[in-house]
C-alpha cells in the first residue's frame, strides 16, 4: 500500500493540489516500503516555513548522511537552524 500512496502523493503535487502536504506524504510512504533514497529526496522539496520543513530537513539530512553524502546532509541541517536556530540535534549534527 505505501508504493500506491507514494504513487498518489505524487500526482497530486503534480496537478496543483497541496504539494507540501503530497510531498509529505509521498516522502513519509517512500521511507515505510524502504525507499529511502526517494524519501529524501521528496522531503528535500518541502518549502522552508511550510508544512513540516523541520522534520522533511532532518529525515532527508538523516538519509543523506548515511549515505555519505555529507554536503547535501550540511545543507539540509543549515536549513533546520535557519528555521530554529537552537533546533537540537541539528545543533548536534
Amino acid at each position: 500500500e505505501y508504493d500506491r500512496a507514494e504513487e498518489l502523493a505524487t500526482l497530486a503535487s503534480r496537478r496543483g493540489a497541496d504539494r507540501v502536504a503530497a510531498l509529505e506524504v509521498a516522502g513519509t510512504a517512500a521511507r515505510k516500503a524502504g525507499r529511502f533514497d526517494a524519501a529524501a529526496d521528496y522531503f528535500s522539496q518541502v518549502p522552508d516555513g511550510r508544512g513540516r520543513a523541520i522534520d522533511a530537513r532532518l529525515a532527508a539530512a538523516g538519509r543523506f548522511l548515511k549515505e555519505g553524502r555529507l554536503s547535501d546532509a550540511e545543507t539540509q541541517f543549515r536549513g533546520v537552524l535557519k528555521l530554529n536556530a537552537f533546533h537540537f540535534e541539528a545543533n548536534r549534527e
